[in-house]
């Protein structure tokens, strides 16, 4: 399973600073992803949290939509900017890394660094990070979403094509998917059946919206705005939040925290530490270039009878820019931790960093 962390704040080991200054609010920005050949276009709505505070609270929801081949993601800006803006939901357009469209060589690879590079700037929830596509990005977008490690909260999909799925890679915890087609589709016809069927037998929970009079690549505005709204909605749903280890998320403090760390490697590629097995119920290890080679121990701890809050305490050996992040999966508040490359990391020793000891029901 992968959460999505912040990347680097140049800050010292604690809360993060301000992000930088390009995040606009009610505007578009691109952003250069020079090692995968690729870019993303990025929207950051008006009502979007960018400030330093957000990195102690709830940060702020994010769309990752996947364009069709043979088309730009600029070409969409109008129609889901709008979708976004009343939403008050952060857009991410990333350009295929190939022009054959996605699924080949860095594709997912550019996907988590695109939402690594955004988290760096505007902090974003990392259970509230939905997906969605036209096409064959929206074919990809569901096998992201079902049968890689990626976690995401939901899918939107506009003239998805049919893409076999045997076998779900988390079938715990499977997001939904809500189909929008035109009547006057081909694939909606040849395709729109099979994928119904599909998702019934894995048990996943679907919708479909099938629009009169439109055919594969145009919509109405307010369907966009109602396919968004399914994604933000259940996004935001109170789910049963009980943590579940994977390679890159550790679950700690009985199973209610989920830590994960995100760093800087080679070539200031973004990368995502790998949890080492052998953990404890309220600790664990985290590698980032070698399994071999240990860098960062977490562990939260209930000081509830002492305070009234969870403890997080961390240490690390290594030297790189990196970020912590620490979800409660029950409240959904998020606290994180930085470093800077270049010095040696300090221990966090945050003895107030979760204050609800007994959530409401």
């Amino acid at each position: 399973m992968r959460q999505i962390l912040a990347l680097v704040a140049l800050a010292g080991l604690g809360l993060l600073a301000g992000p930088p200054a390009e995040a606009q609010r009610g505007s578009w920005s691109r952003l250069d992803i020079p090692e995968l050949g690729s870019t993303i276009d990025l929207y950051v709505p008006r009502g979007a949290v960018i400030s330093a505070a957000a990195a102690a609270s709830e940060g702020a929801g994010a769309v990752v939509f996947l364009h069709a081949t043979g088309r730009e993601p600029e070409s969409y800006r109008g129609t889901l900017g709008e979708a976004a803006e009343s939403l008050d939901v952060v857009l991410l357009l990333p350009r295929a890394t190939t022009p054959f469209g996605w699924g080949f060589e860095d594709d997912l690879a550019l996907i988590e660094s695109s939402l690594a590079l955004v988290s760096s700037i505007v902090p974003l929830d990392p259970v509230k990070i939905a997906i969605a596509g036209h096409g064959e990005g929206a074919g990809y977008a569901y096998l992201l979403a079902y049968v890689s490690d990626l976690e995401l909260s939901a899918v939107l999909t506009l003239g998805a094509p049919f893409l076999p799925i045997s076998e779900l890679f988390a079938p715990e915890r499977p997001a939904p998917v809500r189909m929008i087609y035109g009547a006057e589709d081909p694939l909606y016809r040849s395709d729109g059946g099979r994928l119904r069927e599909q998702w019934s037998t894995l048990g996943i929970d679907w919708q479909v919206d099938v629009l009169p009079d439109f055919g594969h690549s145009t919509w109405p505005q307010e369907t966009i705005l109602e396919g968004f709204r399914f994604l933000v909605e259940r996004s935001t749903l109170p789910p049963d939040r009980r943590c579940s280890t994977s390679r890159t998320a550790l679950c700690v403090g009985e199973g209610r925290f989920r830590a994960e760390v995100t760093f800087t490697g080679v070539h200031d590629r973004p990368g995502r530490g790998k949890v080492i097995a052998d953990g404890t119920p309220d600790s664990g290890i985290f590698w980032f270039f070698d399994s071999d080679n240990w860098e960062v121990m977490v562990k939260v701890l209930d000081g509830c009878a002492v305070n009234d809050h969870f403890w997080v305490f961390a240490a690390a050996s290594t030297d790189v820019d990196y970020r912590l992040t620490v979800t409660d999966q029950i409240t959904g508040r998020v606290v994180q931790y930085a470093h800077e490359r270049g010095s040696p990391a300090r221990a966090v020793a945050d003895v107030e960093a979760f204050g609800v000891c007994d959530p409401a029901p």
